[in-house]
């Protein structure tokens, strides 16, 4: 809405008396501008009263008349305020508007606290999917853990298949590079991933975030090659969350799949996963 000028109401002093009587008064015009109508009124009436003192006599009804659409005007307005105020108290107060609420809000915080962006991840554990293995990987464990000498797959590898990102919520392996092999919840047509680290005001150091990434598409468990949807790199500065579409797309419906880290940002020691997902269509 545009500033709006006493000219917009009145006419200009060079404009006959009787064209001010026959004004158009539109109370359509002053609701649509009812944020600044109540200025405009303050300055009608003061325009009005230094009219008087220069009119006729017998002319003087006529800024009586014009004076008595603007104060209607006025009441009108507010009537039509309280009417708004009225309704939004009564929307605002109803059951069933209440229950819809807040239904919304629990749908919204549930989609959140799943998977954050309200697609089928069929990389989760909970759907079915698993680590099948690490070629070629060690995992790395800030504390010792002895069940993990004794096991091909370490028990906090299935941390990346699992909703969770706060500090520590991760897997872990030695090194900058490492390999792991995922079997899907189902077979599908492969078309995204997605990678998540923790986010930037939680951690002080994010070094062994991962920076490129390849995945692969596996014909089997053991299988010593696969087809590649692409080399993809996450940005450190980006968001926690990021996406990204396959670069290769494939017509083969796949079940397995590897995830290969091809470098950090920086941290000689280990890498850290904290969730990996995989998008598509079965």
């Amino acid at each position: 809405m545009g500033n709006l000028d006493i000219s917009d109401f009145i006419p200009t002093p060079k404009e006959n008396l009787r064209e001010l009587c026959a004004w158009d008064f539109n109370i359509k015009n002053v609701l649509k501008h009812f944020l600044t109508v109540r200025n405009v009124l303050g300055i009608a009436v003061v325009f009005i009263s230094v009219l008087c003192r220069y009119l006729p006599s017998k002319e003087a009804l006529c800024v009586v008349v014009v004076d008595e659409l603007l104060a209607n005007c006025q009441s009108k307005l507010q009537d039509e305020i309280a009417a708004i105020r009225n309704q939004m108290n009564d929307i605002s107060t109803n059951p069933l508007f209440l229950n819809l609420i807040d239904e919304k809000i629990q749908a919204a915080v549930h989609l959140y606290d799943t998977d954050k962006i309200g697609l089928i991840d069929y990389a989760m554990e909970s759907s079915g999917a698993r680590i099948i293995s690490m070629p070629g990987t060690q995992a790395f464990n800030h504390a010792f853990n002895l069940a993990d000498m004794f096991s091909t797959v370490p028990t906090d590898a299935s941390k990346i298949l699992q909703p969770g990102t706060l500090p520590g919520q991760c897997f872990s392996f030695r090194g900058s590079t490492g390999r792991i092999r995922i079997s899907l919840a189902c077979p599908v047509y492969v078309t995204a991933f997605t990678l998540e680290h923790v986010h930037k005001s939680l951690a002080q150091n994010r070094t062994s975030a991962p920076k490129e990434f390849q995945v692969y598409g596996l014909d089997g468990e053991e299988a010593t090659d696969g087809f590649s949807f692409g080399v993809f790199k996450y940005n450190l500065e980006g968001n926690a969350l990021q996406m990204f579409k396959v670069q290769n797309q494939s017509s083969v419906l796949y079940k397995h799949l590897e995830l290969h880290v091809l470098s950090n940002y920086g941290n000689p020691t280990y890498t850290c996963i904290y969730r990996f997902r995989v998008h598509g269509k079965e």
